[in-house]
């Protein structure tokens, strides 16, 4: 059986993308929706990624029908306005909810999965706002979502370095992401940075089969 993809969200802008670019080189893909789609490219899979027992569930029939998963992008999340002023606790939670939460209950399966067969990498998707907090003044509880995400990878990467394991996780730092739904709310911005779901998904791609060790990276910042 060749490698196999796990991608979630992957009826999304970023999603599908991924999911079209890493099917196009030879994987098999696992992607999660919402609800079944016509015509899927890739190996559907119905998820509420809040739930956690569906999550683990969910890997855990995709590694016994695959054997391995070599690879997981998870790119389920949602972008929230709001200063400080603006920004009470339920908006907090809604954005941990929608952008760490259901990161976390699909990448604590997966990165034990990939620990316990020694490789892997695990893509998640954070952001300016995320890593640099100066970013995230008008964004606050976006921001912290996202900077969650990247504190979760260094929590995993310090563990696969204890456990002397080649599983890794990359944290993907994106800026303005090509979208129908971006041209429509900023329809005169200047989109000559804004990096194209496409090239995103290629570049991925290719991270992730960067075999030396020293030009791997643990974060993959582009668009900008």
């Amino acid at each position: 059986m060749g490698s196999t993809l796990f991608v979630s969200g992957a009826a999304g802008n970023l999603g599908s993308a991924v999911a079209a670019y890493f099917s196009s080189q030879g994987y098999i893909v696992y992607g999660t929706v919402s609800k079944t789609s016509e015509g899927p490219t890739f190996k559907e899979l119905v998820l509420d990624a809040t739930d956690e027992a569906q999550c683990n569930t969910t890997i855990a029939a995709t590694i016994q029908e695959s054997t391995q998963i070599n690879a997981a992008v998870l790119t389920i999340g949602g972008f929230a306005m709001g200063s400080l002023e603006e920004t009470d606790y339920a908006s907090i939670e809604k954005q941990i909810t929608l952008n760490f939460k259901t990161a976390y209950l699909l990448a604590k399966p997966l990165f034990l999965h990939f620990l316990e067969k020694g490789s892997g990498t695990l893509f998640l998707i954070s952001s300016g706002a995320g890593t640099d907090p100066s970013a995230a003044t008008g964004v606050v509880a976006y921001g912290l979502s996202k900077a969650l995400i990247v504190d979760l990878a260094e929590i995993l990467n310090a563990l696969a370095a204890k456990k002397h394991s080649e599983a890794r996780v990359v944290v993907v730092v994106p800026g303005t992401i090509d979208t129908p739904q971006n041209r429509a709310a900023m329809p005169n911005a200047d989109t000559g940075k804004w990096i194209s779901p496409q090239n995103l998904a290629k570049a991925i791609f290719e991270e992730h089969s960067q075999n030396l060790k020293s030009e791997q990276k643990n974060t993959l910042k582009l668009g900008f």
